[in-house]
């Protein structure tokens, strides 16, 4: 993941889930494989500071993490990869880094930063997602 080349090796206290790590990460990072679905939001929401990157493809074609949308839901205060469309999305609720040099000083806006307004949370559920597919669906059906 791009995040974490850009950030490894670290002195913070990073906390990685996921499968496949061995061998490519220091253990030392490595928490745990799995985190159930059901007790997501408690990783979310206890962080300090959650790290978000986009796979290439998403990158490509503007489409912004699930995980963003579901930490914001849980109040965490997010530093993710520039994708097309975020600030229009979130405004400056999510903490932009633009590359290895720039990360460091984003997670320490992060770690300074005020958390996330209960209105911002609200904007961003999914049913105001589905709102906002269906909105522009219509609109573009329209134009026809």
């Amino acid at each position: 993941r791009k995040i974490l080349h850009d950030l490894l090796p670290t002195d913070y206290d990073l906390q990685i889930y996921g499968n496949n790590w061995e061998g490519i990460l220091d253990d030392k990072y490595i928490t745990d494989n799995y985190i159930p679905n059901e007790e997501v939001y408690r990783a979310y929401s206890s962080c300090d500071v959650l790290l978000n990157d986009h796979w290439d493809d998403m990158l490509e074609k503007g489409f912004i993490s699930n995980r963003i949308f579901d930490a914001l839901a849980c109040g965490a205060t997010i530093v993710s990869d520039h994708v097309k469309g975020i600030e229009d999305v979130f405004g400056d609720s999510v903490i932009v880094y633009e590359d290895k040099e720039d990360l460091p000083a984003k997670i320490e806006e992060a770690l300074n930063r005020e958390p996330v307004e209960v209105d911002v949370v609200a904007e961003h559920t999914y049913a105001k997602r589905v709102e906002k597919i269906i909105a522009d669906y219509e609109e573009k059906i329209n134009k026809k």
